[in-house]
C-alpha cells in the first residue's frame, strides 16, 4: 500500500507545485505591467513594486521550488511593458535574486512570519530592505545605464528610485501577504482588526495619491510618499513591542558583575546566561550559592 501512494504523493505535489509557478507567473505578470503603467516608459522604473513583494511572500511560504514562475512572470511583465528580452531577463533575475537572498536567509535566521518579536522586525529591516531590494536595486540601475535606458549622471536617482519601489512593494504587499495568513488564526480581537484595517486602507490611499501625483504632476502629494513606513510601525505596534520596550528601556539600567569578584547589590534581577556549563562543580556551587 505505501508503494502505490508514494507515487501518488509525488504526482499531487509535483502538480501543487506546477500549478503554485503558473499562478505566480499569472501574477507577476499583470503586476509588473501594473506599476509600471505609473512610470516613465523609457526608464522602465516604477515607484511601487506589488510584484517583489508578492515573489518574497511566495518564496518564504512556499520555498524556492516556486523561483520559475516568479522569475518567468517577472520577466514577461518587463517585456510586456516594453524592455528588449536582454534587459527584461536581467531586470528579472535581480529581483527574483533578491526576493531568494532575503528568503532564504530569513529561513536560516530563524524569522517568524508573525512578527511578534523585536528580533523579527530587525531581521525583516536586515534580509529585506536593506538586502534584497538593495541589491535588486543596483542590478536594475546599472542594467537600465547599460541599455541606454538612463544616462550615467542619473545612476543614483534610479537606483533610489528602484529601491523605494521595491521597499514600498515589500512591506505593503509582501508583509501583509505573510503575516496575514498567521494573523488569521490567532483569533485576534475585534478591535485588533478594525485598526489594523484602517491603517492599511489609509496606506493604500497614500499610495493612490502617490501613483496620481506622479502621472499628472501634482507635485504637491508627494509628501505622501513617505507614509508607507508608517506599515512598519503599525508592525511594532500590533504585536505590542515600541511602548514596553521603550519604557523598560527607560526604568532600567544594566550593570555587569562577577561573580567570584563583587556582585553589584540591591539589583531587582540578575541573570546568568551560558555559565555554569562551563564551570567546575565547585566554582557552579559557588556561583549558586
Amino acid at each position: 500500500m505505501s508503494a502505490t501512494t508514494e507515487p501518488a504523493e509525488r504526482s499531487l505535489s509535483r502538480g501543487t507545485t506546477w500549478l503554485r509557478n503558473g499562478l505566480l507567473m499569472l501574477a507577476c505578470l499583470l503586476l509588473v505591467r501594473l506599476s509600471i503603467t505609473t512610470a516613465d516608459d523609457h526608464r522602465l522604473i516604477a515607484t511601487f513594486a506589488p510584484a517583489v513583494g508578492l515573489a518574497w511572500a511566495a518564496l518564504m511560504r512556499w520555498g524556492p521550488a516556486v523561483t520559475p514562475g516568479v522569475w518567468l512572470g517577472l520577466a514577461a511583465g518587463f517585456i510586456w511593458a516594453g524592455a528588449s528580452w536582454s534587459l527584461a531577463l536581467a531586470l528579472a533575475t535581480g529581483q527574483a535574486l533578491g526576493a531568494c537572498i532575503a528568503a532564504f536567509w530569513l529561513g536560516r535566521a530563524g524569522f517568524d512570519s508573525r512578527l511578534e518579536q523585536p528580533r523579527d522586525l530587525w531581521l525583516l529591516l536586515g534580509a529585506v530592505l536593506c538586502g534584497g531590494a538593495v541589491l535588486s536595486a543596483a542590478n536594475a540601475a546599472t542594467w537600465l545605464m547599460l541599455a541606454g535606458r538612463i544616462p550615467v549622471l542619473d545612476l543614483a536617482g534610479a537606483w533610489l528610485t528602484w529601491w523605494f519601489g521595491e521597499a514600498a512593494g515589500l512591506l505593503l504587499m509582501g508583509v501583509a501577504l505573510l503575516t496575514l495568513p498567521s494573523l488569521a488564526t490567532a483569533a485576534p480581537t475585534t478591535q485588533r482588526w478594525i485598526g489594523d484595517a484602517a491603517l492599511l486602507l489609509a496606506i493604500a490611499l497614500s499610495l493612490g495619491l502617490v501613483i496620481d501625483a506622479l502621472a499628472n504632476g501634482r507635485l504637491g502629494l508627494l509628501p505622501f510618499a513617505v507614509l508607507p513606513l508608517v506599515a512598519l510601525v503599525w508592525l511594532a505596534l500590533r504585536g505590542g513591542l515600541a511602548l514596553p520596550t521603550a519604557g523598560l528601556a527607560a526604568r532600567c539600567e544594566v550593570v555587569a558583575g562577577n561573580v567570584f569578584d563583587q556582585v553589584p547589590a540591591a539589583g531587582d534581577v540578575y541573570i546568568l546566561s551560558r555559565i555554569l556549563h562551563d564551570c567546575e562543580d565547585s566554582r557552579a556551587a559557588a556561583i549558586l550559592a
